[in-house]
């Protein structure tokens, strides 16, 4: 007899004691992936946990638990932090450089909401678990010439293959299209190499070729 496997939705978890500012942008890269290698839009995510996590290291002393979920077609997110005091909408001081994190997250978010806890609080966040469009790449000259060495290097907003690490050296490697437009596609220098094993020889010789961004 055997036991029957239950798919359990895919999360993460972040437990910070001694938080900083500069910490942040390699948790919202990390957020951004992790959403991203779930097949969904990150961008609301990775805005609500940047403004999350500023509010922890002003108030709390830099110590929470960060967690971030998908579950029944919404993504959760959750800071569990020390600082007892709950968040509240301000009105914008425009001459002020603090203040608007609440508002940007109730604008992006389905709802929000705050829990107390034994020594402080629980902010959590619901968004839209919007998918990942499917792409259709069109392979050009650019891609043969990156897998050969021959396109010129420069530094990309994002890799489209394999890492999705940012503001890293790489290279143009083709066009996607979708129902949103038309987009360069970028590798990084450490993905290029692994383009070779993915692509079809005809894609190296200019063809075009259904694939799935990566």
């Amino acid at each position: 007899m055997h036991a029957e496997t239950v798919e359990m939705p895919p999360s993460a978890r972040w437990p910070f004691t001694s938080l900083t500012p500069q910490v942040v942008p390699g948790v919202r890269r990390d957020v951004r992936r992790r959403i991203t290698g779930w097949g969904y839009v990150a961008d609301d995510t990775a805005l609500v946990v940047t403004e999350l996590l500023a509010n922890v290291v002003r108030h709390a002393n830099g110590r929470c638990v960060l967690t971030v979920g998908v579950e029944d077609g919404e993504i959760l997110v959750a800071c569990a932090d020390t600082c007892p005091r709950r968040p509240r909408l301000r009105e914008p001081d425009w001459e002020s450089g603090t203040g608007r994190g609440m508002r940007l997250i109730a604008g992006a978010s389905l709802a929000w909401g705050c829990e107390p806890l034994a020594g402080g609080k629980r902010v959590w966040v619901r968004l839209s678990a919007i998918p990942l469009p499917r792409l259709r790449v069109t392979a050009r000259e650019d891609m043969a010439r990156a897998l050969r060495g021959e396109e010129p290097a420069r530094v990309i907003d994002r890799c489209w293959f394999g890492c999705g690490r940012a503001d890293v050296p790489g290279v143009l490697t083709g066009v996607a299209s979708s129902d949103f437009g038309d987009a360069q596609m970028f590798a990084c220098a450490r993905c290029v190499g692994r383009l070779s094993r993915w692509i079809h020889e005809d894609v190296l010789r200019g063809d075009e070729e259904g694939l799935s961004a990566r």
